[in-house]
């Protein structure tokens, strides 16, 4: 909601106030229960295990949906791995199997493809995801040899971007990246291998326009010892996978296995604050254990003899979406296992200043451990089969995910988040 400068003064104020009543973040926050305290020089915010408010069920309402089983060959979909909107709601959606961007309409309608298979200039292979570049390009990231393809917003070869190499030589392990308010941030790795070892960094850093770093946000180190290969899942599954972005650039990321902590990040690299709510571990069930140790599997193929240490207790922090309108919406353990079919999931919101407001459930078609989430403004994407696809597409494995022969088609479905009713 925006306030119409043009309008008289007495129109203005109101619509002000509506605004300001209408912010989930200002909510009830009278009633927040929790404590700021300053631990070991951290500002922490230290929240209950309740909201300010009661929790709330909310029933989404459906857009469109494209793919499935629709005969427009437009719709047609072998793994969207990213979504990203433009500033006119135009929706870029990157296919890691077909190799091109389709984009759509704010309406869902075809509008264009751009990109292609190949190693030429615009050109990419094993794309991980798209990005909207500070130079106004649209970048495609890949992961081995790390680097992001640039093409124009016709379409058009670019060159690409420029990321940091590793000092040590060979090359960088290109994960994600985002960009917001000027902080172009990615999430970068290299493998340094000494005998009998490798040992694997992460480190999320933001970077220039020559692709030099700048601040550093957070890192993760894990070391494989050849003779006794062993994946502790507490280890390697680190903030690289659980990190987002604020529309004003601050970065928000896990950094410790089977702790409810998010670390807020200004964009210049200091640590803001870190955001803790009291939650009691959810013990994984014998079948769930059995599944995370296939999907591990799955992507470790290229290990031999790998052995993978599975947790009893289930990560606390499943996922995180910072949204343009200053809230945080965390997925925790509880609300990302063992959902009704008719709910895509249970989210902590919490304002800009990290108190927990409420927990919302969303009513509507979606699987949050199977499914892929991508909230962008007022709307949710859920794209179907996203976790059996990328797995398949990686290593041609199938997993227990899958009750049929074949993979159902892959879907996208687009959403309405009505944020006046929170």
């Amino acid at each position: 909601m925006t306030t119409n400068r043009s309008a008289n003064v007495l129109a203005g104020a109101l619509v002000a106030i509506l605004f300001l009543l209408l912010q989930p973040s200002l909510v009830s926050a009278d009633s927040w229960q929790g404590s700021i305290e300053s631990i070991d020089g951290v500002t922490c915010v230290l929240n209950p295990a309740t909201g300010a408010s009661s929790p709330k069920t909310l029933e989404l309402k459906e857009v469109w949906r494209l793919g499935g089983d629709s005969d427009d060959p437009n719709e047609f979909f072998g793994l969207i791995n990213s979504i990203r909107s433009d500033e006119e709601g135009n929706l870029y959606l990157l296919d890691a199997q077909l190799l091109e961007i389709k984009i759509f309409s704010p309406e869902g309608d075809f509008l264009r493809v751009i990109g292609r298979e190949g190693e030429g200039p615009g050109e990419f292979r094993n794309p991980t995801g798209i990005v909207f570049l500070p130079n106004g390009n649209i970048g495609v990231t890949i992961m081995v040899p790390g680097k992001i393809v640039a093409l124009t917003p016709d379409g058009d070869p670019a060159e690409d971007y420029p990321i940091p190499q590793p000092d040590q030589g060979g090359f960088s392990i290109l994960q994600s990246a985002n960009n917001a308010n000027g902080n172009f941030s990615i999430v970068i790795g290299s493998n340094a291998f000494t005998q009998g070892e490798m040992v694997q960094t992460w480190d999320l850093v933001r970077i220039d326009d020559s692709g030099n770093r700048l601040e550093q946000f957070a890192t993760n180190v894990s070391t494989l010892n050849f003779a006794n290969a062993l994946i502790d899942e507490t280890v390697w599954d680190g903030f690289q996978n659980r990190w987002s972005m604020g529309p004003d650039g601050r970065v928000y990321t896990i950094n410790t296995w089977g702790e409810y902590a998010i670390s807020v990040h200004n964009p210049d690299g200091t640590l803001d604050k870190v955001i803790k709510r009291s939650i009691r571990h959810r013990t994984r069930d014998e079948d769930e254990i059995a599944l995370v140790n296939e999907i591990w599997s799955a992507f470790l193929q290229q290990v031999p003899n790998a052995q993978i240490k599975i947790s009893d207790y289930d990560q606390d922090v499943f996922r995180t979406y910072a949204r343009n309108d200053g809230t945080l919406w965390v997925q925790n353990s509880y609300g990302s296992w063992n959902q009704p079919d008719d709910t895509i999931g249970s989210f902590d919101v919490f304002d800009e200043n990290g108190r927990f407001m409420r927990e919302i459930t969303l009513k509507g078609q979606g699987n949050p451990r199977r499914d892929g989430y991508f909230f962008i403004d007022d709307r949710l994407y859920v794209v179907t089969g996203f976790l059996e696809a990328m797995i398949a597409q990686q290593t041609g494995a199938r997993t227990s995910l899958s009750d049929v022969e074949e993979a159902e088609p892959m879907t996208v479905i687009c959403y309405k988040l009505d944020l006046n009713t929170l």
